[in-house]
């Protein structure tokens, strides 16, 4: 599935997807932790991501989670 990252926190390591397409029969929000990453410590807002759907404790979680547009520098590196 593919999504665009609408949040994440990266002092807490968790955020949620919006799938792609806006699709209003599946208005469901992924959550993400980054243990479901792959290759990438962090997310940031507005990034283009691939994931696959699981589910824990009945909710809607994103796993292997891979950024396919990488446009958006990574910031919030050391002071």
């Amino acid at each position: 599935m593919i999504g665009i990252v609408l949040f994440y926190h990266r002092a807490k390591s968790w955020g949620f997807i919006a799938p792609l397409p806006d699709d209003p029969n599946n208005p469901v929000d992924y959550f993400v932790h980054r243990t479901g990453l792959v290759n990438r410590k962090f997310l940031q807002q507005n990034e283009q991501v691939e994931f696959d759907q699981s589910e824990r404790d009945g909710k809607p979680i994103a796993v292997n989670v891979r950024v396919i547009d990488s446009a958006a520098p990574a910031t919030g590196g050391t002071r």
